[in-house]
C-alpha cells in the first residue's frame, strides 16, 4: 500500500475524491498487490524449469495443440459458463477444471 500510497492520495486530491473513494482504491491496490506478490512466490517457489507466455511459445512445433481452443480455455470463460474442461498431456497427466 506504501507503494501506491503517494499516487493514489494525488489523484484523490486533484480529482476531489471522498475520503471512502480513497480508501477503497488503496484497499483494492493492496489487494492487487498481494495476489501478485503470493504468485509471483508460489512460481518461485514451484521451481519451474522456464516459465513462458502464450506470446512466447513456438505454435508450429506444438503439433496437435488446437490454438483457438488453448486461448479460449486461458479466457477462463469456460468457468462463469460452468462448464468443465480435461487437458491430457502425452506424459498421462490430466488437469480437470471443474
Amino acid at each position: 500500500m506504501v507503494r501506491d500510497y503517494p499516487g493514489l492520495c494525488r489523484r484523490a486530491r486533484d480529482g476531489g475524491w471522498a475520503y471512502e473513494d480513497l480508501l477503497r482504491e488503496l484497499l483494492e491496490a493492496e489487494i492487487t498487490n498481494r495476489h501478485q506478490s503470493t504468485a509471483l512466490r508460489l512460481l518461485r517457489e514451484a521451481r519451474f524449469p522456464d516459465i513462458k507466455t502464450f506470446d512466447q511459445l513456438d505454435w508450429a512445433a506444438l503439433k496437435g495443440v488446437s490454438r483457438p481452443k488453448l486461448m479460449e480455455l486461458a479466457s477462463r470463460e469456460f468457468i462463469g459458463r460452468a462448464e468443465d474442461a480435461i487437458l491430457e498431456t502425452r506424459f498421462q497427466i490430466r488437469i480437470v477444471f471443474q
